[in-house]
């Protein structure tokens, strides 16, 4: 092997000076990129510091409803005593009445948009799925227009305004989970006719928005500068210079009509409107997609429940099937808790099964039988009474319909 000439002392040092100066050279050169690219968002925080938190607010909203006193449910009594009271108003349903919410979404995948209609869209005061053809079943309407384009997104505001009236209105593509209960309890407060854009906040180009990843929100007032804005199919079109990020463009314009995307975290920092699904959000794994949104997000994603708003509004990413399973787990599971009790409780017309057999064989073999002691030959005694099979089970079941008095 052929050796080069060793190096002096005073040669390594040089050499090792000059790569500690390369890396600090390109190091430094990478914060100040950094750097200046950080402070072009909005400060990263995870707390929300409120003087008057959400729930602070609806109280006040009730009191100007005219409730006066509210009580807690007993999900155990509502669901297993057939003697509570079930004549008192939810709050859910008073919500419903007094805050409109109208939901447009936009159809990508035609299953996935009957699973919605079917489940959490039967939560909104009214439904409108928008596509670039009509759907006679879905009854979709058509927009002619590029679907994920300013121009779609434009042509489908307009439309609203002219046919759906409401206070809010929510926009979602149809793998997106909404939760329209918890967007009433968050905006009931609001006065509707003043714009609000609400939603998952994003940084990009300079501004700030909601992400169409998850569903975002606008009041009448915002979509009335919209639509005051834009007041034309014609001027949808010439206003649609760039075709894709619908959901920035819209920032974009409402940033300058003066409107700016809130902060909808919650007091203790947790998101609302959630741009991965739940199992992401859960299960281990995924970092790599978060640290790809993290690039456009202005909050941290917090994996595990911490992340999790209780009044969470809008998931993204849901299919067809777990579409359906979310809104049977929220809407139909009844949970027994540790202060239940009346799930435990036996049935008005519960009989011992004892019961129903032995008054069968009595009747069957006369009343001075010992029925605690049945022997083989009494038992085909009984199948040659009532033969075939079919009438010994049909008069097996007539006698415990008799003793429960089921019908």
């Amino acid at each position: 092997m052929v050796r080069g000439p060793r190096k002096t002392d005073s040669q390594m040092v040089t050499c090792y000076s000059g790569f500690v100066f390369s890396i600090g050279f390109v190091v430094g050169v990478f914060l100040a990129l950094m750097s200046s690219k950080v402070q072009d968002y909005p400060a990263r925080t995870k707390r929300v510091d409120r003087y008057v938190s959400t729930d602070d607010f609806y109280g006040l909203w009730l009191e100007k409803q005219g409730v006066t006193s509210r009580k807690k449910l007993d999900i155990d009594r509502d669901a297993y005593d057939p003697n509570y009271d079930h004549s008192s108003n939810l709050e859910s349903t008073l919500l419903f009445w007094k805050v409109k919410v109208a939901c447009a979404v936009f159809s990508g995948n035609i299953q996935n948009s009957y699973a919605v209609a079917s489940s959490w869209g039967e939560k909104c005061n009214s439904i409108r799925f928008y596509n670039d053809k009509a759907d006679s079943y879905l009854m979709s309407t058509g927009i002619a227009a590029q679907p994920s384009t300013w121009e779609f997104l434009c042509l489908v505001i307009l439309d609203l305004l002219a046919n759906v009236p409401a206070q809010w209105y929510v926009f979602a593509k149809d793998d997106v989970y909404v939760i329209p209960e918890n967007l009433r309890y968050i905006v009931a407060h609001k006065n509707s006719s003043k714009p609000f854009y609400l939603g998952r906040n994003a940084f990009f180009w300079g501004t700030l928005f909601n992400t169409g990843k998850t569903a975002y929100v606008l009041s009448r007032g915002a979509v009335e500068l919209i639509a005051r804005k834009f007041n034309s199919s014609t001027a949808c079109k010439k206003s649609s210079k760039y075709s894709k990020n619908e959901d920035y463009l819209m920032g974009k314009h409402l940033t300058e009509l003066g409107v700016t995307a809130e902060d909808t975290r919650d007091e203790e920092g947790r998101e609302r409107f959630h741009v991965f699904s739940p199992s992401q959000l859960l299960a281990p794994g995924h970092e790599g997609i978060f640290k790809k949104y993290f690039s456009t997000g202005i909050h941290p994603t917090v994996k595990g429940q911490r992340g999790f708003s209780p009044t969470s509004v809008s998931f993204q990413g849901i299919q067809r099937d777990y579409i359906f399973l979310y809104d049977y787990l929220l809407y139909h599971v009844k949970v027994f808790n540790h202060n239940g009790g009346y799930g435990n409780n036996l049935s008005r017309t519960y009989h011992q099964s004892d019961e129903v057999w032995k008054s069968f064989v009595s009747e069957s073999l006369g009343p001075a039988y010992n029925v605690s002691n049945v022997s083989s030959s009494d038992y085909y005694r009984l199948w040659e009474l009532w033969h075939p099979p079919e009438e010994f089970a049909r008069k097996l079941r007539a006698e415990f319909l008799n003793k429960t008095g089921e019908r």
